[in-house]
């Protein structure tokens, strides 16, 4: 009990960093105390996308040859790019996220009809 005491006062305090504009503090506070995903929320809202990645290489525990981008956070990343009207660098990220319908809608509202191809080349492989 006394464990689950000490979770809820770590979490606590993260939040409360957080909700006084102290963001690097409870980042830093949420991974000292093992609170991973919280951490990579909070830097996915801040759209610190290459530092969540970072914290999920470091701490994720990813399995195969090597560490990759979380999926989640490409996602994240490319909807802010596509809304901040970064088309190329959004139809990008969706593609590294296994996502080529969104890709494919991207570059056909801008009618690159050689990056749909290039898209369409490569899911046959």
């Amino acid at each position: 009990m006394s464990k689950m005491k000490n979770l809820d006062d770590h979490w606590l305090m993260g939040e409360i960093l957080s909700l006084q504009g102290k963001h690097k503090e409870a980042a830093t506070y949420y991974i000292k105390n093992n609170l991973i995903d919280k951490a990579v929320i909070l830097l996915t809202s801040l759209k610190k996308f290459n530092e969540a990645n970072e914290l999920i290489r470091k701490h994720g525990g990813k399995k195969g040859d090597g560490p990759a981008l979380d999926p989640t956070i490409l996602i994240k990343q490319a909807e802010y790019e596509r809304d901040s009207g970064n088309w190329k660098e959004a139809a990008n990220l969706y593609q590294q996220a296994n996502k080529f319908k969104e890709a494919i809608e991207i570059f056909g509202k801008k009618q690159n009809l050689d990056s749909i191809m290039d898209i369409c080349k490569n899911l046959d492989k």
